[in-house]
């Protein structure tokens, strides 16, 4: 009887161990950033993040996936100001995004619907932190795919904060013209595609 116990627990073990290891994972994530400021430059600049991650798998196909990430995004305005220079607004930021996954698990692959919204803290930029907000927080939509360890999500990005400081000034001697002024100060911010690539151990 109790080699009949050790054998089934020594089995619950393993099946529990296995099932743990399937369940979760860490992994590295990168990829590309078209990310730009709504009617302030035509189109979208490129940028890029990378960072870690960590994925919990859960029953009936959701997953929730943290990552701490570096994320470059903006653009320069070309002409911005009136002797004709250019407004630098990249800027990186240390991002906390949280993937909510849902998709069925087709044994080779799992597509899945995906909804990230995540904070972040900017760490540097082309133009003085009395003028913009470190502090952003915003929203990702979009779908991917897992293919054994591997992950790809495209999604659609929405920062929520205003872009500048309620206090912020513009540089002293500099004036940007009336339209980008205006829409930076009406709380547009930075929106964008984002195609990320994960490799989870």
């Amino acid at each position: 009887m109790k080699r009949i116990l050790v054998v089934i627990a020594l089995c619950v073990m393993t099946f529990w161990s296995a099932h743990n290891s399937a369940a979760r994972g860490f992994g590295v994530t990168g990829g590309a950033s078209f990310v730009g400021l709504k009617d302030v430059t035509k189109g979208s600049a490129t940028g890029y993040h990378a960072g870690l991650t960590y994925q919990f798998k859960l029953p009936l196909g959701f997953a929730i996936q943290p990552s701490v990430l570096y994320h470059m995004k903006g653009s320069v305005v070309r002409d911005a100001y009136e002797n004709g220079a250019s407004l630098d607004l990249k800027t990186g930021f240390v991002e906390v995004p949280v993937s909510f996954q849902w998709g069925p698990d087709l044994i080779l692959f799992r597509p899945f619907l995906d909804v990230t919204p995540f904070v972040g803290y900017g760490l540097s930029s082309g133009v003085s932190w009395e003028v913009l907000n470190r502090l952003e927080y915003g929203l990702g939509v979009g779908l991917g795919v897992d293919l054994w360890k591997l992950q790809v999500i495209g999604r659609y990005n929405w920062n929520f904060g205003p872009l500048m400081n309620s206090q912020g000034e513009l540089p002293s001697g500099e004036q940007v013209v009336t339209n980008v002024k205006s829409s930076l100060f009406g709380g547009n911010n930075y929106d964008g595609v984002t195609l990320t690539v994960a490799f989870i151990f």
